[in-house]
C-alpha cells in the first residue's frame, strides 16, 4: 500500500508539472497553439482519472480483505466471484484510459514537433525582412520609380488610338481606330492617321516633339493556306492553317504586280502574339516603310490596288519603335487587326521599357540591389538545402521530423524555383540586349523578342513579390489576430470545398446552356471554352444583358434572371454565411484567449507560488523528523523521500551549516528554498519551450520580453518532450502496482519497468537533482 501511495504521489506531481507547463503557455497566448493546450489538459484529466481508478483498486482490495476476515467462510465462493467481476471491470476501465492516454500523448508529441516550426528567431525575421526589402527595391527600380513609362505610352495611345479619326470608305461620318470594321478601313487608317502621325518630317520624325521614331514602320500579314472549295460553285477557299509559301499578286487587268514570300520569325526577330481571337506566329509577309512619308503613302496605295489584304488574310499588324532621349525610355507598339471569318477586329499593344537598365543613378542602385538579391537567393538555397538534407526531403506527409511538415515549405520551394527562373530570364535578356542595336534610325529593328523577354521576367518578378509578401504571414503567425484569415479559411475549408463543387456544377450547366443558345452572336459565348471562363467571370461581374436579349429576347431574359437570382441571392449569401460562421468561431476563441491572458511576471509568480505550495504541503520538517528531536538525520530523510541513505548524507552535507550531520529547521528551510528555485528554473524551461521564449528572455522585464521570440534550443525542446513522456511512464508504473493494472498492461503488450527510478521505455535514468528528491 505504501508503494502504491508513492506512485500516486508521483502521478500527482507529474500532473502538477503538466499543469504548470500548460499555465506557462499563457506567457504568450498569441504565440501558442490552442489545440496543444487542449491536448495537454486532456492528458491531465486522464492522468487524474487513472489515479482514481488505481487508488480505487487499492481501497477495494483492502476493504475486500477485511470483509473476508469478518465474514463467514461459507461466503468465500460469492466473494471470489464478486472480486473477479470487480477486477474485470477495473481492467476494462484502465485499458480504456490507457488507450486514451496514449492517443492524447501522441497528439501532444505531434503538436510539440509542429510547434517548433512556428517560432522564428530574431535572426530569421531579420534575414527575411532584409531580403524582402532588397527584392522590393530591386523590382521597383527595374520598372522605374516615376510615372514616365505610363505618360510616354499614354502620349502615343491617345492620338494614335483613341482620338484621331479618319473618314470611312462611304464618306459618312468619321471613325477612330477602334471603330474600324472593314478591310478598306485598314487602308484608310494607315493612310490618314498612322502615317501622318508617325512619319512627320517637319518635326524631324519625332512624335509629340519628343519621341524619336526608330527605323520607320513594319507592316506584316499572316495568311491561311488556300484550298479547293467543297462546293464547285464557289472559288477562293482557305483552310485553317498558316501559309508559309509565296503569294503572287496581280493588277485588276491580270498583269503581275508583286510577289511576297513568307519570312520566318527568327529572321524577323519576332515572337508569336496572342490576340483576342487567336494566337499568331512571329513570321509573316512583310512590307517595311522607311522614314519617308510620301514613299509610305505611295506604298499603302499600291498595296490597296493589288488587294494585298484579301480573304486569305488572317492577321495584319503594324509595328514601330520610339525612343525618348529625355527619359531614356523605349516604346514598342503594335497596331493590329484580327480577321477571323472575314471580320475585322482592331487590337493594339503599346509598352514602354527602360532597356538600358543601368543608366543613371537609379541604374547603379539597381545593379547593387540585383547583386545583393542573387547573393541572398544563393544563401537561402544553401540554408534550405541543409535543412532539407538534415530533416529528410523524401519524408512526406506527417512523418515525424519531415522537412515537409511545415505548411510553408511548399511556398519556400516555389519561391526559390521562380527566383532561379527570374535570374535565368534576366541573363538571357541581358545577352540578347547586347546584340540589338537599340538606336538605329536608318532601318527597322524589331524589339519584339526583347520586349517578350522583359515581359516574362516582370511576370516572374511579380509572382515572386506576391509570394514573398504572402510569406510575411509566416513570420507574423506568432500573433493569432494577424493569422486569423488563414485560421478562418482553414476552419471553413470543408464547407468551402463543398460550395465550390456546387458552384462548379452551376457554372457548367449555365455555360453549356449559354453556348448552345448564344454562341453565334454573343461574344462572351463564342466558344465552349470562352463560355465556361466567362461564366466564372460572371460570378463577380454582370452579364451583357442587351446582347443576350438581342440574341434571344425571351430566353435571354430568363437566362439572365435565373443566373442573377442564383448568384446574388442564394450562392453569394451561402458563401458569406460560411465565412461568417468561421469568423465567429475564430473571433470567439481569440476573445476567450484574451480573457485568460495576463503578463509574463504574473504567470511566473503563479508558477513559483504553485511550486512553493506543493513542496510546503508535501515536505514538512515536523513530518520528516520522526523522533521529534528538532533535527533531520540522513536515515529520516532517506525514509521520507525514498532515496538511498548515501544520497541523503550528500544532501545534508551540502546544507549542513553547523557541521553536525543533521538538518535543523533553519537549514531545512534553506534546502526547501533551493528546491523551489530549481523547480522554477525547470518550469521556466518548459514554459520557454511552450511559448517560444528563451530562458534569458524570461529573466528580463516584461516590457523587454514583449514581442521577442527567440528560437527554442535543442535542450529545451528535449526537456519538454521528456516532461510529456514522463506522464506515460508514471502511469505505467502506477498500473504495475495492482493486479488489474498489470493485466491491463499485458493486454496492451506494454512491459513495465522493473526499477522505481527507471522509465518504462528502458532508458537509463539520469542522476537526480536536489529538487527531484521531493518530486
Amino acid at each position: 500500500m505504501a508503494d502504491e501511495e508513492n506512485v500516486t504521489t508521483d502521478v500527482a506531481n507529474a500532473t502538477n508539472d503538466v499543469t504548470d507547463t500548460s499555465v506557462a503557455e499563457d506567457l504568450h497566448t498569441n504565440g501558442t497553439d490552442s489545440n496543444m493546450e487542449k491536448h495537454v489538459e486532456k492528458a491531465i484529466e486522464l492522468a487524474v482519472a487513472m489515479e482514481e481508478v488505481v487508488h480505487g483498486d487499492g481501497n477495494t482490495d483492502t476493504t475486500t480483505n477485511k470483509d473476508n476476515e469478518s465474514k463467514n467462510p461459507n461466503d468465500d465462493n460469492d466473494n471470489d466471484s464478486e472480486d473477479a467481476d470487480n477486477q474485470v471491470e477495473h481492467i476494462k476501465q484502465q485499458t480504456t484510459l490507457m488507450e486514451d492516454m496514449q492517443t492524447t500523448l501522441q497528439q501532444v508529441d505531434e503538436k510539440i514537433d509542429n510547434f517548433r516550426d512556428q517560432k522564428y528567431s530574431r535572426t530569421d525575421c531579420l534575414c527575411f525582412f532584409s531580403f524582402l526589402l532588397i527584392f522590393t527595391t530591386m523590382a521597383v527600380l527595374a520598372r522605374g520609380v516615376s510615372d514616365l513609362s505610363f505618360t510616354q505610352t499614354f502620349a502615343i495611345r491617345t492620338s494614335l488610338i483613341e482620338r484621331d479619326e479618319f473618314v470611312p470608305w462611304n464618306n459618312v461620318g468619321e471613325k477612330t481606330f477602334a471603330d474600324g470594321s472593314t478591310i478598306g478601313d485598314i487602308y484608310l487608317y494607315l493612310r490618314s492617321v498612322a502615317v501622318p502621325f508617325l512619319l512627320n518630317p517637319d518635326d524631324g520624325y519625332r512624335i509629340q516633339k519628343q519621341h524619336s521614331l526608330l527605323g520607320g514602320l513594319r507592316l506584316k500579314q499572316i495568311r491561311m493556306t488556300p484550298s479547293e472549295c467543297s462546293k464547285a460553285e464557289f472559288n477562293d477557299c482557305w483552310q485553317d492553317e498558316w501559309f508559309r509559301g509565296t503569294v503572287n499578286y496581280t493588277y485588276p487587268n491580270g498583269s503581275h504586280a508583286a510577289s511576297f514570300t513568307y519570312i520566318d520569325s527568327e529572321e524577323l526577330d519576332d515572337q508569336s502574339w496572342r490576340g483576342k481571337y487567336g494566337s499568331y506566329p512571329g513570321g509573316g509577309f512583310v512590307v517595311e516603310f522607311g522614314l519617308d512619308r510620301d514613299a509610305a503613302v505611295a506604298a499603302i496605295d499600291f498595296l490597296r490596288d493589288i488587294s494585298w489584304i484579301d480573304g486569305g488574310t488572317r492577321f495584319v499588324a503594324m509595328d514601330f519603335n520610339t525612343f525618348n532621349p529625355s527619359s531614356g525610355l523605349h516604346s514598342t507598339a503594335r497596331i493590329a487587326w484580327e480577321m477571323p471569318s472575314g471580320s475585322v477586329y482592331p487590337n493594339e499593344e503599346i509598352k514602354t521599357w527602360k532597356f538600358e537598365r543601368y543608366a543613371g543613378g537609379d541604374g547603379v542602385a539597381l545593379a547593387v540591389f540585383y547583386v545583393l538579391f542573387v547573393i541572398w537567393v544563393i544563401g537561402i538555397t544553401a540554408m534550405e538545402t541543409s535543412s532539407c538534407w538534415m530533416m529528410g526531403c523524401l519524408k512526406c506527409g506527417k512523418h515525424k521530423g519531415s522537412y515537409w511538415n511545415s505548411k510553408w515549405k511548399a511556398l519556400d520551394v516555389a519561391n526559390l524555383v521562380i527566383f532561379y527562373l527570374s535570374i535565368a530570364l534576366f541573363i538571357n535578356n541581358e545577352v540578347y540586349r547586347a546584340s540589338v542595336d537599340m538606336y538605329r534610325t536608318d532601318a527597322f529593328v524589331s524589339f519584339r523578342k526583347l520586349q517578350y523577354g522583359l515581359t516574362y521576367e516582370s511576370y516572374t518578378t511579380a509572382v515572386n513579390g506576391l509570394l514573398l509578401w504572402i510569406k510575411l504571414f509566416k513570420y507574423l503567425a506568432i500573433n493569432k489576430r494577424l493569422r486569423f484569415l488563414f485560421t478562418m479559411l482553414s476552419r471553413s475549408s470543408a464547407d468551402i470545398l463543398m460550395f465550390v463543387i456546387v458552384l462548379f456544377v452551376f457554372v457548367i450547366a449555365f455555360g453549356t446552356a449559354g453556348f448552345l443558345t448564344f454562341n453565334s452572336d454573343v461574344d462572351d459565348f463564342r466558344s465552349y471554352v470562352f463560355s465556361m471562363s466567362n461564366m466564372v467571370r460572371f460570378t463577380l461581374v454582370d452579364m451583357d444583358y442587351p446582347a443576350l436579349t438581342v440574341s434571344a429576347r425571351l430566353w435571354g431574359s430568363l437566362f439572365y434572371f435565373a443566373w442573377s437570382l442564383l448568384m446574388l441571392l442564394i450562392l453569394a449569401n451561402v458563401f458569406i454565411a460560411i465565412l461568417s460562421e468561421a469568423y465567429s468561431q475564430v473571433q470567439l476563441e481569440l476573445t476567450e484567449d484574451d480573457k485568460i491572458s495576463f503578463g509574463v511576471g504574473g504567470v511566473l509568480e503563479r508558477i513559483r507560488e504553485g511550486i512553493r505550495q506543493r513542496i510546503t504541503q508535501n515536505v514538512q520538517h515536523d513530518v520528516i523528523d520522526e523522533d521529534h528531536d528538532g533535527k533531520i538525520s540522513a536515515a529520516e530523510l532517506a525514509k521520507a523521500t525514498g532515496v538511498t541513505e548515501e544520497r541523503a548524507v550528500e544532501i545534508i552535507a551540502a546544507h549542513d551549516v553547523d557541521g553536525d550531520g543533521q538538518l535543523d529547521e533553519e537549514e531545512f528551510e534553506k534546502l526547501k528554498d533551493q528546491i523551489i528555485e530549481e523547480r522554477v528554473q525547470e518550469e521556466q524551461l518548459a514554459a520557454a519551450a511552450s511559448v517560444g521564449v528563451g530562458v534569458l528572455g524570461l529573466q528580463r522585464s516584461t516590457s523587454d520580453r514583449a514581442g521577442r521570440m527567440p528560437m527554442i534550443s535543442t535542450k529545451q525542446y528535449t526537456e519538454l518532450k521528456q516532461e510529456m513522456a514522463s506522464v506515460k511512464d508514471l502511469l505505467i508504473a502506477m498500473l504495475d502496482q495492482s493486479k488489474p493494472g498489470r493485466q491491463a498492461l499485458r493486454q496492451r503488450n506494454i512491459e513495465p519497468s522493473k526499477g522505481h527510478g527507471r522509465k518504462a521505455s528502458g532508458v537509463p535514468q539520469t542522476p537526480k537533482r536536489t529538487s527531484q528528491v521531493f518530486s
